[in-house]
């Protein structure tokens, strides 16, 4: 595979994952996305912004842990090609067999919250177990 098909390979990833974060409610660039995708998906800043930024690709088990999480095609989120989305969407997603699965709409929540100042967690957190 030549250099230039390689970096277009890791361009279309990059823009899909982009895309992708918008859709499931991560912070913009420059919003702090990269550090609410470490977060999500348990790795560093930096090999997120790898990703974010088309400098790399994710390994397989990170792949398919990415794919689960915005419930697309492993196969579209890699290479663009086939379905995004399989037939049947979900509305629960298990990022991790150990723990129980979350309606889509928490997942997005995470990420919001992911991205905010430790501070606000704390605070947000509060407002919560008030509620609860």
């Amino acid at each position: 595979m030549s250099q230039n098909t390689k970096q277009q390979i890791i361009n279309g990833f990059a823009s899909r994952l982009n895309d992708l974060c918008d859709e499931m409610g991560v912070p913009p660039k420059g919003r702090n996305r990269q550090a609410a995708m470490a977060v999500l998906m348990e790795v560093s800043q930096k090999g997120a912004r790898k990703w974010l930024e088309a400098e790399g690709l994710p390994t397989l088990d990170k792949s398919i842990q990415l794919a689960l999480w915005g419930d697309v095609s492993i196969e579209w989120l890699l290479t663009g090609r086939g379905d995004k989305r399989p037939t049947g969407a979900r509305s629960e997603i298990a990022l991790d067999s150990s723990l129980p699965a979350l309606p889509v709409d928490m997942v997005r929540l995470v990420g919001k919250l992911a991205a905010l100042p430790a501070a606000k967690r704390r605070a947000i957190e509060a407002v919560v177990d008030a509620f609860a």
